[in-house]
């Protein structure tokens, strides 16, 4: 912070908790919270003194080190942050940036929260297991299993539907399968997963005209 330069002038800056400086430029490394406030600066010559300009300047700390919880598959962080940051085995950033998600797949989630001030801290890890949703089935009738589902997933459909694409995605949105579907067996249509790691994903068919979407789980 700067005041202009006036030749025979004293400087005097002021702020919290008790800080002063006669220089008319100052600097200032702010390490604690209450350092944080109204910064007020003066010139005086001759016996008279200016009116003071004033500079507020904000401090913040960093957050207390988060915790989540995990209720069913959704996880919840701590409330009365600005970001949340979602990670999973170390590597995969979740596209979700908010204090409640769905967790897509099993595996060590690290929660890392950032306030207002820009300040961050970063969970201890926490083992997520995702839970069994069985068999899933839509209103267009189309229905998936076994879930989970370890080398093979079977898709049956109602009378009169036809499906003519399939595409699997992961918990990132990133398509790991894709495949053209046309004769199927008695059983219904086959997609074959073996090399898929275990966790959750997303089934994206269509069928005519119409495009669905179904969760399943991959396990070993």
């Amino acid at each position: 912070m700067s005041m202009d330069s006036l030749d025979g002038a004293s400087y005097l800056w002021t702020g919290p908790p008790n800080y002063t400086s006669t220089n008319r430029t100052i600097s200032r490394v702010i390490t604690a919270v209450n350092q944080g406030g109204q910064y007020k600066g003066t010139v005086s010559k001759f016996s008279c003194t200016s009116p003071a300009t004033t500079q507020q300047v904000f401090a913040f700390t960093n957050p207390a080190v988060p915790t989540f919880t995990q209720t069913g598959n959704t996880l919840t962080g701590p409330a009365g942050m600005v970001d949340y940051t979602w990670i999973v085995n170390g590597m995969d950033t979740l596209n979700e940036h908010i204090r409640s998600i769905t967790a897509p797949f099993s595996g060590s989630y690290v929660l890392v929260v950032t306030n207002a001030g820009g300040c961050s801290n970063v969970s201890n890890p926490m083992e997520v297991v995702v839970v069994s949703v069985n068999s899933r089935q839509d209103a267009t009738g189309i229905l998936i299993f076994p879930n989970p589902a370890v080398d093979k997933l079977m898709i049956q459909k109602k009378a009169g539907a036809d499906l003519d694409l399939i595409g699997i995605f992961n918990a990132l949105g990133q398509a790991v399968h894709s495949e053209v579907k046309t004769n199927p067996t008695p059983d219904g249509w086959e997609v074959w997963i073996p090399k898929l790691r275990p966790g959750t994903y997303w089934l994206k068919c269509r069928n005519n005209l119409d495009v669905f979407v179904l969760p399943f789980q991959k396990s070993e």
